[in-house]
């Protein structure tokens, strides 16, 4: 029945605002836009991208992307340098890993976890 998985689709007001936050806070690349309204980010090497799709009314908080990174306590320290909106953590999860809670410019909840617990 299914085949793959394509993207997840975000909301947000102000596309410029948003796509700074992708590029320069997490570091991701414009993979793919349809006019001012949708734009796709991504991660070089990996096929499944965030849709950023501008709305009048974005509704932020209904869902939330786990990305996976090399090291939760350098990337608090780096994206507090670039000013991005934290919440919790470095916070552990056990047998896991280490978690950082973040959020974009439209408040859509995003977790940061490195696996630095997982057996490899």
């Amino acid at each position: 029945m299914l085949k793959g998985f394509d993207n997840v689709s975000l909301s947000v007001k102000e596309m410029s605002r948003s796509l700074q936050f992708y590029r320069e806070a997490l570091g991701m690349q414009v993979t793919d836009s349809y006019g001012d309204a949708i734009t796709f980010v991504g991660l070089e090497g990996w096929t499944t991208t965030i849709m950023l799709q501008q709305r009048e009314n974005p509704v932020a908080g209904n869902g939330y992307i786990t990305l996976v990174c090399e090291d939760v306590k350098q990337a608090k320290v780096d994206l507090e340098a670039k000013g991005a909106r934290l919440g919790d953590g470095p916070y552990p999860i056990p047998g896991v890993g280490l978690g950082l809670d973040l959020y974009d410019p439209d408040g859509n909840y995003i977790c940061l976890i490195d696996y630095s617990d997982m057996k490899r």
